[in-house]
């Protein structure tokens, strides 16, 4: 009864219920005042239990030196937890690591495999470096028409750069046969981004 009336003087129009309405009331407010607490949940603790997004932004404030003091070692260790997961841009920075060997190794094949599967899942930057990759035959044979085929779908984003490079591959006749030259929109389309950007 006491906790009735305490309950009572915060309530407008308390009187003005029924005796179900305030009875029900009442054992809401009690059901609620037995509930835990809320916990807070960190970044590092959602990283820790495996949250992929959380896991790629630790690996972005390591790389970054985000509130932490920049460490490139760690940063890769975290987009690597995340890469496995699936999330592209983890998978997109991981593999510019292993290209660059910016806190892992150099090693190209690594850096190809993980470009392959960032570009699988729709990174386009991740695209027009595999593109780069295939063209120039890092950590893989050299093969035009794959570097083609990325180029294509990374220009097909508006991505500048895999617009410009794939109007090459076509002027000089690589990765692209005959009969599918490239339309001239496209070559006019890499030729106004490329003044655009310069």
């Amino acid at each position: 009864k006491q906790g009735l009336r305490v309950l009572a003087e915060g309530i407008p129009g308390w009187d003005e219920l029924t005796k179900e309405q305030q009875t029900e009331l009442a054992e809401i407010a009690v059901a609620q005042s037995k509930l835990p607490a809320p916990v807070k949940v960190t970044l590092m603790d959602a990283a820790n239990r495996g949250d992929a997004a959380a896991q790629y932004e630790v690996g972005e404030r390591y790389a970054n030196g985000n509130g932490v003091a920049q460490d490139m070692a760690e940063a890769a260790k975290w987009f690597e937890r995340s890469a496995n997961q699936g999330l592209a841009a983890a998978q997109y920075r991981l593999a510019a690591q292993y290209e660059k060997g910016r806190g892992v190794k150099q090693d190209d094949r690594l850096a190809r495999e993980w470009y392959e599967k960032a570009a699988k899942g729709g990174n386009v930057k991740a695209m027009h470096n595999l593109a780069v990759i295939h063209a120039e035959g890092r950590g893989t044979a050299q093969d035009f028409k794959t570097a083609a085929g990325w180029f294509a779908q990374a220009a097909d984003y508006g991505l500048g750069d895999s617009q410009y490079n794939l109007a090459i591959l076509n002027e000089r006749g690589l990765g692209i046969p005959d009969a599918v030259r490239m339309e001239p929109f496209r070559c006019a389309t890499a030729a106004d981004t490329a003044s655009i950007d310069a």
